[in-house]
């Protein structure tokens, strides 16, 4: 499993107990579920790398690769809530 993976970074934790974490080389966001499963959740992400789940659910990631901050919905779906602050 961990030569398919460059640099992993930014977990988070769903309210299931899924981990959530970043592949920013190879542009993934990766779920590691509760029956130790791991599969591609997101791809391309975004070069994504800060993770965090909010309130409603959704997956905050901090997607450097487009200066961007999105929320990701559980089906996958991103939505741009910040973009280009500052240049």
């Amino acid at each position: 499993m961990a030569k398919q993976l460059a640099f992993t970074e930014g977990p988070a934790v769903d309210r299931q107990g899924n981990i959530f974490f970043t592949d920013q080389p190879n542009d993934k966001i990766w779920k590691y579920d509760l029956h130790g499963q791991l599969s591609v959740f997101l791809s391309p992400a975004g070069r994504s790398n800060g993770l965090y789940f909010d309130k409603q659910g959704s997956l905050i990631a901090c997607a450097d690769g487009r200066n961007q901050l999105w929320a990701i919905m559980p089906a996958g779906k991103e939505k741009v809530l910040v973009a280009q602050v500052r240049g």
